[in-house]
């Protein structure tokens, strides 16, 4: 049986609330250990999603390389990285593996419990240490959960019980991604990453790795809001969330309409959580110099204590973990009625979605200067459902004679996009302003009107012309496009 592992960070400063549970009964065994991270100067291992380290534990160095699905250790004399001729390292980075640098040390405690629970056989271990690179330091404080034998539920349901007890919350990065973190400025916000897509995969496998792309996009964008305040991080966190609905929404067939209700209806109320605080980082950008600046500037701050009261929530924390856990186990993954679609080739899949949601944008943007604002509205969403869905797919398209073709494309969609966001915000700030009584400051008429929308109409009905007009550049997927 292949070990599943969910890693999770602790938020505050000791374990202390999780020594009650039976879990962590009995004497732990006890580790002291450093680890010692390396990578290429331009990240290999990590573009890779490898790590390597040299662990040194009791008079002992070992080399471990991290593969996806798999580790591989031997021992080794020293603290330097051992190039075997013909060995994993090698065969992974080769001339390349020579740039190899230190980029991180940990040292770190494990306390390490076996745990039985209903059938399955598990290993808890609470590591606390540091993380350095040259003046730069992190306190490591993770609970590491094993799965050697048994169901996979007994893991999760661990988890969700640690994680009620304690303010843990999953871990979308390594030790060693990290230390490759220390060796960088800290960033503003993470935009999304293409997930690792290859045409020769199953449809069920690319929503998996699509979604979990989504996933951690949303916790590295988290952990930035609560500890900067960025407005930047903010607005991705939501992106991250926007795009992991609309997955949901793009591989709908393949899902079934009942499977995951309650994951959506969580990741739909955490999006509307982070909603205020995101409107009102838009109207102070806007607002000039005065009264009304200073209320917004106030209600933006009391809206981020919000914000980090519901991410610190239990449902929002849990929400990631059910999530990890439905992607790989859930009951969509043995449905028969959609086992076709779950084992079509990705990018036949991609074809057809891509051009469900080309036709839809297409019927609903006709005549678009006359359409009311909440059709205008779903205008825009279903603009963004197609972007996300190009995006998810990109890699499957990227043979040199597609790439002229989707590059028209994707301008003429981003067009679209600018031109209705920009009327969406002109329509979303007088609500903003009138649910927190606003709309009497001075000042508040000038965000209201917000500036002349004839032209921002033209310049939308113009881009969606322009990408009704532009040639789909994804393989003709039946008659009807």
């Amino acid at each position: 049986m292949r070990q599943v592992k969910v890693r999770l960070q602790l938020a505050g400063t000791s374990f202390a609330a999780l020594e009650d549970d039976a879990a962590l009964a009995g004497t732990p065994r006890l580790t002291e250990e450093r680890r010692l991270y390396f990578d290429t100067a331009g990240g290999a291992l990590a573009a890779a999603g490898a790590g390597l380290c040299i662990c040194q534990r009791a008079g002992r160095s070992v080399q471990v390389l991290e593969l996806p699905g798999s580790n591989r250790e031997w021992p080794v004399p020293g603290p330097w990285p051992v190039l075997e001729p013909g060995g994993p390292l090698l065969a992974l980075l080769g001339e390349g593996a020579r740039d190899l640098g230190l980029t991180g040390i940990a040292t770190l405690g494990r306390r390490e419990w076996p745990v039985a629970q209903g059938d399955a056989t598990l290993e808890l271990a609470l590591v606390e240490g540091t993380l350095g690179l040259a003046d730069r330091r992190v306190a490591i404080r993770d609970c590491e959960i094993t799965l050697t034998a048994g169901p996979v539920a007994e893991l999760f349901a661990l988890a969700g019980r640690l994680a009620e007890a304690a303010p843990l919350r999953l871990s979308v990065v390594t030790v060693a991604q990290r230390g490759r973190m220390l060796a960088e400025p800290v960033p503003r916000s993470v935009k999304a990453a293409e997930a690792a897509l290859t045409p020769a995969m199953t449809v069920a496998e690319a929503f998996r790795r699509i979604a979990l792309s989504c996933l951690t996009q949303f916790r590295l964008n988290e952990d930035l809001v609560l500890a900067l305040r960025s407005e930047e991080a903010l607005h991705q966190a939501r992106v991250a969330l926007r795009r992991l609905r609309s997955a949901f929404t793009v591989f709908k067939p393949v899902l079934g309409a009942e499977t995951g209700t309650d994951l959506r209806e969580g990741l739909r109320w955490l999006a509307q959580e982070l909603g205020q605080a995101r409107d009102l980082d838009v109207l102070v950008r806007r607002a000039p110099p005065g009264p009304l600046l200073a209320r917004l500037t106030a209600e933006r701050e009391a809206a981020y204590d919000t914000v980090a009261h519901v991410l610190g929530s239990r449902r929002a924390r849990l929400l990631a973990l059910d999530l990890v856990e439905w992607l790989d186990h859930g009951d969509w993954r043995a449905d028969p009625a959609t086992r076709s679609l779950r084992e079509m080739p990705a990018p036949e899949f991609a074809g057809l979605a891509l051009s469900r949601f080309r036709r839809k944008v297409r019927k609903d943007g006709k005549d678009l200067v006359s359409l009311p604002d909440e059709q205008r509205h779903e205008l825009r969403k279903d603009a963004k459902k197609l972007r996300y869905a190009a995006d998810f797919f990109a890699p499957l398209f990227q043979a040199k004679a597609l790439r002229r073709k989707r590059k028209r494309f994707m301008d003429a969609l981003e067009s679209l996009q600018d031109s209705l966001g920009a009327l969406n915000d002109l329509a979303a700030g007088p609500e903003v302003l009138d649910r927190l009584g606003l709309l009497d400051l001075s000042g508040a008429g000038a965000l209201v009107e917000g500036g002349d929308r004839a032209p921002l109409l033209k310049a939308a009905a113009e881009a969606h012309d322009r990408l009704a007009g532009t040639r789909r550049y994804w393989p003709r997927p039946g008659p009807r496009d």
